[in-house]
């Protein structure tokens, strides 16, 4: 390795930064798979000399944020680190006051927001276009976990919007993935 990215992995990290889904690249493009994603994040992460240092730093910045994240979804204190880095959709998330300090928050509060972590839209409505897209994938036999990255919804949602749709019956394990 020369200290440089190859064409590819350049490519590929920049519609990683831009923000595009590993779905989305690789079926934006034909030539690109999921290994050649891996591929390109183990090259640029070989490049950087104090790689292992900036990975442990950012998986502490992590476990600190994800902390900050659900004390403020609990309610249980202002978090003390500003969440300038938590995306949008995640910003937009607002929890009723509990009516009093002394009850304890409801306990699905944290679990919305660990699930938006991975899937943006979960536990949101789903809209008629999420369902024409739903129908239109289903008929077009596109697998529900790839309907799942697709629409940003959790893969047991996606069953479950089926079944409601009555695309599948509620007994319907059949090739479930």
């Amino acid at each position: 390795m020369n200290g440089r990215l190859s064409a590819k992995s350049a490519n590929i990290l920049q519609m990683i930064a831009s923000g595009k889904s590993y779905c989305q690249i690789v079926e934006g493009s034909g030539a690109i798979t999921y290994l050649d994603i891996f591929e390109a994040a183990r090259e640029a992460l070989t490049i950087d000399k104090n790689a292992e240092h900036i990975e442990s730093g950012l998986r502490a910045q992590k476990r600190e944020l994800d902390k900050a994240l659900l004390a403020a979804a609990c309610n249980d204190e202002t978090p003390k680190r500003s969440l300038t880095a938590v995306p949008p959709w995640l910003r937009r998330i607002r929890f009723k006051e509990s009516p009093s300090r002394s009850a304890k928050p409801p306990k699905a509060r944290p679990t919305v927001v660990k699930a938006r972590l991975t899937h943006p839209r979960a536990y949101e409505r789903w809209t008629p276009e999420e369902d024409a897209a739903v129908r239109r994938m289903h008929l077009a036999h596109v697998s529900r976990l790839e309907i799942a990255c697709r629409l940003q919804r959790q893969p047991q949602a996606v069953f479950a919007r089926m079944v409601q749709l009555r695309l599948l019956g509620p007994t319907s394990h059949k090739n479930r993935d």
